[in-house]
């Protein structure tokens, strides 16, 4: 849907009850991209009880969405009533989940990433079900099997659950515990303590099939996870020859994926090469984060790309 003015209008919808103050970063970082480009956006606050505010005052999914060409939430839910209602009324959801054709989970991600050769981290699904002396075994398998550190997530690559860097068997026991104590899949991949190479990659955008902004790398300590504040520094001394390889990897993984909204890869040096670590179909929008360091580096805005996709 076009505007006529050639702007357009956007509700960013934020808040909500799963990762409240993450999802109000993100969308603030999403409304001053817009607002740098003179973009009209309705600012959405959703609070924790799923009440609709603008400009202080309570609204509604239908009179924001009669107002608007597209909406991006930051709210990380998926599936609400408000998503099928603009679904009908014909508004597009920006920068969504649904970045790939198929809803992988993560060990699904790798599954076809092995199958076409990438380098990607060793890995065990446990289901919420499994239990007892059984799974004992099977965590004993991997512990011995593969190399540590350990990281523990959540399988589903919509979880807003925390991840751990585990070192001890006792510590792999308790968090798979932490995770089937409250009915959610777990994921254990090895954990390789490398620097961490990342790049946006933006389909069908700046006449590209896949666009490629510089990457960046993480500067954290190695015996720690990356997070929030770690700092993300662009890549702009690097040899050519590095960044090159670093792109070409991450648009070979979109080759596979066929994501058709904005991902985050992440990468590390492996064997003269790079490993694949993770594929994020809805990268966080923070202004220091890895995803808005990659895309700002060749003065990207996500306006910008917002617009281009709106004008399809």
């Amino acid at each position: 849907m076009k505007s006529d003015n050639h702007l357009f209008k956007v509700a960013v919808i934020r808040g909500g009850n799963i990762s409240h103050k993450n999802s109000l970063t993100d969308g603030a970082s999403v409304l001053l991209s817009l607002d740098k480009l003179g973009h009209k956006a309705i600012d959405v606050y959703v609070d924790k009880d799923g009440k609709w505010f603008n400009a202080g005052l309570e609204t509604n999914p239908h009179k924001v969405f009669s107002s608007v060409d597209c909406f991006v939430d930051t709210t990380f839910s998926k599936n609400n009533d408000y998503h099928i209602l603009a679904e009908k009324m014909g508004i597009p959801k920006m920068l969504s989940y649904q970045s790939f054709p198929i809803n992988h989970d993560r060990e699904n991600i790798y599954r076809l990433l092995r199958q076409d050769g990438f380098s990607v981290p060793d890995t065990v699904v446990i289901r919420s079900t499994e239990g007892g002396e059984k799974l004992i075994l099977k965590l004993k398998e991997f512990w011995t099997t593969f190399h540590t550190p350990v990281l523990v997530r959540a399988l589903d690559r919509y979880s807003c659950e925390p991840s751990f860097l585990v070192r001890g068997f006792k510590d792999l026991v308790k968090y798979i515990n932490y995770f089937t104590e409250k009915k959610i899949d777990a994921h254990i991949l090895s954990y390789k303590e490398e620097q961490t190479f990342s790049v946006a990659v933006l389909p069908n955008y700046r006449g590209e099939r896949f666009y490629t902004p510089i990457p960046v790398k993480t500067l954290n300590n190695k015996k720690n996870l990356p997070d929030k504040d770690s700092v993300n520094q662009v890549l702009l001394n690097c040899m050519d020859s590095e960044k090159s390889k670093i792109i070409d990897t991450a648009i070979s993984v979109c080759d596979i994926l066929q994501p058709s909204d904005a991902v985050l890869v992440d990468l590390i040096p492996y064997k003269n090469s790079y490993m694949v670590v993770n594929v994020e179909g809805r990268p966080s929008f923070r202004e220091d984060g890895r995803f808005m360091k990659s895309l700002g580096s060749t003065g990207c805005e996500l306006g910008h790309y917002l617009y281009s996709r709106v004008n399809d």
